[in-house]
Protein backbone atom coordinates (compact mmCIF):
# COMPACT_ATOMS: atom_id res chain seq x y z
CA UNK A 1 0.00 0.00 0.00
CA UNK A 2 3.11 2.27 1.09
CA UNK A 3 4.39 1.53 -2.45
CA UNK A 4 1.62 2.34 -4.47
CA UNK A 5 0.77 5.44 -2.65
CA UNK A 6 4.61 6.44 -3.06
CA UNK A 7 4.10 5.97 -6.90
CA UNK A 8 0.79 8.16 -6.93
CA UNK A 9 2.40 11.16 -4.98
CA UNK A 10 5.26 11.44 -7.74
CA UNK A 11 2.91 10.83 -10.60
CA UNK A 12 0.87 13.64 -8.95
CA UNK A 13 4.10 16.06 -9.02
CA UNK A 14 4.93 15.38 -12.45
CA UNK A 15 1.52 15.70 -13.17
CA UNK A 16 1.38 19.46 -11.49
CA UNK A 17 5.09 19.89 -13.37
CA UNK A 18 4.03 19.13 -16.99
CA UNK A 19 0.58 21.11 -16.57
CA UNK A 20 2.86 24.58 -15.56
CA UNK A 21 5.05 23.42 -18.81
CA UNK A 22 2.34 23.29 -20.62
CA UNK A 23 0.59 26.60 -19.67
CA UNK A 24 3.74 28.00 -19.82
CA UNK A 25 4.43 26.47 -23.89
CA UNK A 26 0.87 27.55 -24.74
CA UNK A 27 1.83 31.18 -23.86
CA UNK A 28 4.56 31.31 -26.06
CA UNK A 29 6.69 32.62 -23.62
CA UNK A 30 9.56 31.14 -21.91
CA UNK A 31 10.19 31.85 -18.11
CA UNK A 32 13.02 31.30 -16.48
CA UNK A 33 13.53 31.90 -12.68
CA UNK A 34 13.88 28.50 -11.36
CA UNK A 35 12.18 25.58 -12.56
CA UNK A 36 14.57 23.23 -11.48
CA UNK A 37 14.46 24.78 -8.05
CA UNK A 38 10.90 24.40 -7.73
CA UNK A 39 11.25 20.99 -8.90
CA UNK A 40 13.68 20.50 -6.40
CA UNK A 41 12.04 22.47 -3.34
CA UNK A 42 8.75 19.99 -3.89
CA UNK A 43 10.51 16.60 -4.10
CA UNK A 44 12.49 18.17 -0.81
CA UNK A 45 9.24 18.71 0.68
CA UNK A 46 8.05 15.33 -0.19
CA UNK A 47 10.99 13.89 0.96
CA UNK A 48 10.83 15.53 4.28
CA UNK A 49 7.95 14.15 5.01
CA UNK A 50 8.30 10.67 4.44
CA UNK A 51 6.46 10.56 1.13
CA UNK A 52 10.16 10.03 -0.89
CA UNK A 53 13.19 8.43 0.29
CA UNK A 54 15.91 10.20 0.79
CA UNK A 55 17.81 8.78 -2.07
CA UNK A 56 15.11 9.10 -4.65
CA UNK A 57 14.67 12.79 -3.37
CA UNK A 58 18.35 13.93 -4.37
CA UNK A 59 18.34 11.35 -8.13
CA UNK A 60 15.15 13.56 -8.64
CA UNK A 61 16.57 17.08 -7.78
CA UNK A 62 19.57 15.97 -9.96
CA UNK A 63 17.86 14.85 -12.84
CA UNK A 64 15.87 18.13 -13.12
CA UNK A 65 18.92 20.32 -13.40
CA UNK A 66 19.93 18.89 -16.98
CA UNK A 67 17.21 19.88 -18.62
CA UNK A 68 17.52 23.38 -17.22
CA UNK A 69 16.38 26.88 -19.27
CA UNK A 70 19.41 28.57 -21.01
CA UNK A 71 20.65 31.87 -18.66
CA UNK A 72 19.42 34.68 -19.57
CA UNK A 73 23.80 35.49 -20.14
CA UNK A 74 23.25 32.81 -23.00
CA UNK A 75 20.22 34.20 -24.17
CA UNK A 76 21.66 37.40 -24.98
CA UNK A 77 24.63 35.57 -26.86
CA UNK A 78 21.88 33.55 -28.94
CA UNK A 79 20.66 37.20 -29.93
CA UNK A 80 24.40 38.18 -30.64
CA UNK A 81 24.69 40.29 -27.79
CA UNK A 82 28.10 39.70 -25.17
CA UNK A 83 26.86 38.33 -21.55
CA UNK A 84 28.89 41.48 -19.53
CA UNK A 85 25.56 44.09 -21.01
CA UNK A 86 23.79 43.11 -17.63
CA UNK A 87 25.64 42.62 -14.28
CA UNK A 88 26.31 39.48 -12.39
CA UNK A 89 23.74 37.83 -10.39
CA UNK A 90 20.65 37.67 -12.56
CA UNK A 91 17.61 36.36 -11.07
CA UNK A 92 15.57 34.98 -14.30
CA UNK A 93 14.28 36.57 -17.07
CA UNK A 94 10.40 36.14 -19.27
CA UNK A 95 10.84 35.73 -23.16
CA UNK A 96 8.42 35.76 -25.59
CA UNK A 97 9.53 33.97 -28.54
CA UNK A 98 6.84 35.92 -30.72
CA UNK A 99 7.77 39.46 -30.31
CA UNK A 100 10.94 39.33 -29.00
CA UNK A 101 9.64 41.00 -25.37
CA UNK A 102 11.95 40.30 -22.27
CA UNK A 103 12.10 41.32 -19.03
CA UNK A 104 15.22 40.88 -16.53
CA UNK A 105 15.20 40.26 -12.79
CA UNK A 106 17.95 41.19 -10.59
CA UNK A 107 18.38 40.72 -6.95
CA UNK A 108 17.89 44.72 -6.41
CA UNK A 109 19.05 47.95 -7.97
CA UNK A 110 22.38 48.00 -8.94
CA UNK A 111 25.29 50.43 -10.16
CA UNK A 112 28.20 49.07 -12.13
CA UNK A 113 31.82 50.76 -13.49
CA UNK A 114 31.68 49.82 -17.25
CA UNK A 115 34.55 51.34 -19.13
CA UNK A 116 34.67 54.43 -17.40
CA UNK A 117 30.84 54.91 -17.50
CA UNK A 118 28.47 54.27 -14.39
CA UNK A 119 25.49 52.11 -15.43
CA UNK A 120 22.22 51.93 -13.35
CA UNK A 121 20.00 48.42 -13.72
CA UNK A 122 16.82 48.58 -11.88
CA UNK A 123 15.67 45.09 -10.42
CA UNK A 124 13.80 44.63 -12.88
CA UNK A 125 14.28 45.52 -17.01
CA UNK A 126 12.12 45.58 -20.00
CA UNK A 127 12.65 45.68 -23.47
CA UNK A 128 12.45 44.03 -27.26
CA UNK A 129 15.18 41.57 -28.24
CA UNK A 130 15.87 40.53 -31.57
CA UNK A 131 19.17 39.42 -33.31
CA UNK A 132 21.40 42.52 -32.77
CA UNK A 133 19.53 44.72 -31.41
CA UNK A 134 17.74 45.59 -28.09
CA UNK A 135 15.03 48.20 -28.24
CA UNK A 136 12.38 49.91 -26.14
CA UNK A 137 14.63 49.37 -23.33
CA UNK A 138 13.91 50.17 -19.64
CA UNK A 139 15.36 49.87 -16.35
CA UNK A 140 18.75 50.46 -17.74
CA UNK A 141 20.48 54.04 -17.51
CA UNK A 142 24.17 55.66 -17.61
CA UNK A 143 25.31 58.90 -15.64
CA UNK A 144 26.62 61.42 -18.12
CA UNK A 145 27.91 64.17 -16.13
CA UNK A 146 25.91 65.00 -12.97
CA UNK A 147 22.43 63.65 -14.90
CA UNK A 148 21.16 59.88 -14.91
CA UNK A 149 19.83 59.24 -18.77
CA UNK A 150 18.07 56.36 -19.78
CA UNK A 151 19.55 53.93 -21.96
CA UNK A 152 16.40 52.60 -24.93
CA UNK A 153 18.81 51.22 -27.39
CA UNK A 154 21.25 48.62 -27.42
CA UNK A 155 22.93 47.20 -31.17
CA UNK A 156 25.43 44.91 -31.58
CA UNK A 157 27.33 44.84 -34.90
CA UNK A 158 31.10 43.69 -36.06
CA UNK A 159 32.37 43.42 -32.96
CA UNK A 160 30.81 46.62 -31.33
CA UNK A 161 27.89 47.13 -28.98
CA UNK A 162 25.99 50.74 -29.36
CA UNK A 163 24.03 51.99 -26.77
CA UNK A 164 21.79 55.11 -27.53
CA UNK A 165 21.18 56.87 -24.78
CA UNK A 166 18.53 60.50 -25.18
CA UNK A 167 20.48 61.87 -28.38
CA UNK A 168 23.45 60.16 -27.56
CA UNK A 169 24.95 57.22 -28.60
CA UNK A 170 29.11 55.61 -28.11
CA UNK A 171 29.85 52.17 -29.34
CA UNK A 172 32.41 50.43 -27.76
CA UNK A 173 34.32 47.09 -28.18
CA UNK A 174 32.18 43.98 -27.50
CA UNK A 175 35.08 42.59 -26.39
CA UNK A 176 34.98 44.63 -23.13
CA UNK A 177 31.41 43.17 -22.14
CA UNK A 178 32.44 39.32 -22.03
CA UNK A 179 32.41 39.77 -18.27
CA UNK A 180 29.53 40.28 -16.24
CA UNK A 181 30.09 43.31 -13.89
CA UNK A 182 29.47 42.82 -10.19
CA UNK A 183 26.83 45.32 -8.61
CA UNK A 184 29.21 48.06 -6.58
Amino acid sequence: MASINHHLLLAAAAAVLLLAAAATATASRVTVTSLANTTSSLVAALGSSGIIAGGRAANASANTTAAAEPTVYEMLGKYGFPPGILPAGAQGYTLDAGDGSFQVTLPGDCVVDVQGYKLRYRSNIYGNVRAGSIDGLDGVSVKIAIVWVGIHDVEADGGDVTFHAGAISKSSPADGFQTSPSCQ
